[in-house]
């Protein structure tokens, strides 16, 4: 997923070295995985001020710095030309993980950004977005809220983009898991909770990996579990499972069942909790489960 964005000086603002006929041009581009910069300043043949920092007493070009909604690819991202705005740059951003883009900025009030909407990659799908896990037994978190959290209680957290649908299935079982598993006994202590990738960056970058957390596929739909006996950078990976997903009988029922974008037979479209409290009980200490 690329967009390409028109970088150029600020309109009616006069940079500093430059007089009122002086042309500003862009001088040098950066992009870095997580933001874009450039420096701006008068056209070398405007004859007032210049692009060189400090030399001749000049005064050093204007330089903005601004960080990106979500993380690009600097290796795959590239600078063209731009025609018909001399002084003007072409940004050409791929994003990290492939999806439509919704803003570019993460402050929509540093820049005013043009977007050319004519070159974005049309063969994305279209996106809504879905709304993360909730429930008044399941926390919202934030990177912060999850280290601390984390420090002194084990925590399961589903961990979303919330431009994912894939996984939207999963996460009403999670949901219903969270209420008919956590009102066991042995369950008491565990936090239940959801994060937004999106707005929580620093949560992605260090447990992503190269490919993301999942590539929104309705297989890759993990739930992490903290402890507070664990590291935090490597939490332990449950799932949730569907019983259509394994059921012998759903699937004489309904042949379909499991297939890519098929939806199962209501009755079938439950999640399976046996396995969901089996696969949490073997990560909580054994004391809580003895009689």
């Amino acid at each position: 997923a690329t967009v390409t964005v028109l970088v150029e000086p600020p309109r009616g603002v006069r940079l500093a070295g430059c007089d009122a006929d002086a042309f500003p041009v862009v001088l040098s581009e950066t992009v870095l995985f997580d933001r874009i910069a450039f420096t701006a300043g008068c056209a070398p043949d405007s004859g007032a001020g210049g692009p060189a920092e400090g030399a001749d007493g000049t005064s050093p070009p204007a330089r903005w710095s601004l960080e990106l909604r979500e993380d690009v690819v600097p290796e795959a991202s590239r600078v063209d030309a731009a025609p018909g705005a001399p002084g003007a740059r072409l940004l050409v951003l791929r994003k990290r993980i492939p999806h439509r883009w919704d803003r570019l900025l993460w402050s929509e009030g540093e820049a005013v950004v043009s977007k050319d909407w004519k070159r974005e990659d049309r063969n994305l799908a279209d996106e809504d977005e879905i709304e993360l896990p909730k429930a008044a037994n399941i926390r919202r978190l934030t990177f912060d809220g999850l280290v601390a959290a984390a420090a002194s209680r084990t925590v399961v957290v589903a961990m979303r983009y919330p431009w994912c649908a894939a996984c939207h299935e999963k996460d009403q079982g999670f949901v219903k898991a969270t209420k008919v598993v956590g009102a066991k006994d042995a369950f008491a202590e565990v936090l239940w909770a959801s994060l937004d990738l999106r707005e929580e960056k620093e949560v992605e970058r260090q447990l992503g990996g190269a490919e993301g957390l999942h590539a929104c596929k309705q297989e890759a739909c993990p739930l992490h579990v903290f402890k507070p006996d664990e590291p935090f950078n490597e939490p332990y990976r449950i799932g949730m499972h569907m019983l259509y997903e394994m059921d012998e009988m759903a699937m004489m029922s309904d042949p379909m069942a499991g297939a890519p974008g098929h939806t199962p037979k209501a009755q079938n479209v439950k999640p399976n909790f046996d396995r969901f409290e089996a696969d949490l009980k073997r990560l909580l200490p054994p004391i809580l489960f003895e009689v």
